[in-house]
């Protein structure tokens, strides 16, 4: 479904306003996704995962992977140089979602 273009320009418009007043649809909108984040959290626990900070980002829900918006750009390039070096045997989505000892690495 394509959207008018001058509705889309009409949402762009009421979206910058609405920033410069101090409201973040966006983040307001993200709140739909407050229940699959505490599913994801209790999963993350349950399979021995540890919290150390609750900060909630629920606007990663609704963004595609592999989308480069800049905040995570750095770290992720960190990472992937860091993986490069060491040339793991196992990658850790692997050890996420099995019960592999990391000390056998």
């Amino acid at each position: 479904m394509t959207m008018n273009k001058s509705l889309k320009n009409l949402l762009l418009h009421l979206l910058s306003l609405s920033h410069k007043l101090g409201l973040d649809i966006e983040r307001i909108l993200s709140y739909r996704f407050y229940l699959r984040f505490r599913k994801d959290k209790s999963e993350w626990i349950k399979q021995g995962g540890k919290i150390t900070h609750n900060h909630m980002i629920l606007t990663n829900y609704s963004e595609n992977a592999g989308e480069v918006k800049g905040h995570y750009f750095h770290q992720d390039l960190l990472v992937a140089r860091l993986v490069y070096i060491l040339h793991p045997k196992i990658g850790a989505d692997t050890l996420a979602h099995s019960n592999i000892e990391t000390t056998n690495l």
